[in-house]
């Protein structure tokens, strides 16, 4: 284990993985969106005109998803999820006509086929929007109406969301701009590339987020991330998640970790949630350690009377098992968890 590795965080991009750019043909790309909440609001616009302006989406969610619902002008109505974190179908005699249901693969480990297939069966009036921004690997096969995912949360990649129709990659005929945010990613992540210090790419990262977050309307995918995406070797980095994923899940089990979610050999989760006590003060001991794990969310306005949600929000942490790192470096990070735990 090299002692200067830093876990979690944004990906760094190596300059040297851009040769061949200039001759790459972006028109042959699958890739239109910059992020899963651009997609989203494209998909809500190109709804407007056919379906009711209502949609149902789960207390614990990202409040930049509940953003772009209103960019779009869709009433927002919340459902409490069901103990296997999915759409409660008992509440379905509730929901409007001709209106829209959000579900979530969360960290990807919910398969929802089954469900979506009963909620057509039951309400074919109902259009379906699979959120699969936690799980690129399922969102091809979804039975949504609609799914979307995104690139960054996956990839060493500064933007880029995929949007499948009903498991065929579906292209917006609009002609959106492409977006202002990840000039700042792509340096940011440059720049960590080379170890400069943290304050200078960590300041690239925020200014491009807070970019992001003005977002009103969808943007494009930049050239540079489209070709980024088409060199991906996605059969080596699905298949080491897989193996960090199972090697800390064991390992996790040995040393009295609380998932949320059983182990699934078939799943390749964005990253594997777990519950903890003093879950804030955990954090900042890892910190120290160069270890930063990313919760799944913050509390907000609009789902603090959740009780799931509100719990969620102050005792989940994600552990990191994306194809930057090694066992080692997975056992290196349960290894301090555990002390710190403990």
């Amino acid at each position: 284990m090299n002692n200067n590795i830093k876990i979690g965080g944004e990906f760094e991009i190596n300059p040297f993985t851009l040769k061949g750019f200039e001759e790459f043909n972006v028109e042959n790309s699958v890739v239109q969106f910059s992020s899963g909440r651009s997609a989203l609001n494209a998909i809500l616009l190109h709804l407007s005109d056919k379906v009711n302006s209502v949609i149902y989406v789960p207390y614990y969610i990202c409040h930049s998803v509940v953003q772009a619902c209103m960019n779009a002008n869709f009433e927002i109505r919340y459902y409490e999820l069901n103990d296997d974190f999915k759409f409660p179908i008992k509440t379905l005699e509730n929901i409007t006509y001709n209106s829209c249901i959000l579900s979530v693969n969360y960290f990807g480990f919910i398969g929802d086929n089954d469900l979506i297939d009963e909620i057509k069966a039951k309400r074919p009036d109902i259009t379906i929007l699979g959120d699969h921004v936690q799980s690129f690997w399922t969102c091809q096969f979804s039975k949504a109406d609609y799914s979307f995912t995104s690139l960054r949360k996956h990839f060493a990649i500064s933007d880029g969301a995929l949007v499948y129709k009903k498991g065929r990659l579906w292209i917006s005929d609009k002609n959106y701009s492409i977006n202002s945010f990840s000039d700042k990613k792509i340096l940011g992540s440059f720049l960590k590339n080379i170890k400069v210090n943290d304050s200078i790419y960590l300041k690239m990262f925020s200014d491009g987020e807070q970019l992001l977050d003005v977002e009103k309307t969808p943007t494009f995918s930049s050239d540079i991330s489209k070709f980024l995406f088409d060199k991906l070797d996605l059969k080596f980095i699905s298949g080491k998640k897989q193996e960090n994923y199972e090697f800390l899940h064991e390992y996790g089990e040995k040393n009295g970790l609380e998932f949320i979610f059983p182990f699934n050999s078939k799943n390749i989760p964005l990253c594997v949630p777990i519950v903890v006590k003093n879950r804030n003060s955990l954090r900042r001991e890892l910190v120290k350690n160069n270890i930063y794990l990313p919760i799944h969310w913050q509390i907000s306005n609009f789902n603090k009377i959740s009780s799931k949600a509100s719990w969620l929000s102050k005792n989940e942490i994600s552990l990191v098992i994306d194809q930057r790192y090694n066992i080692e470096d997975m056992r290196y990070q349960l290894d301090l968890l555990v002390k710190y735990i403990r």
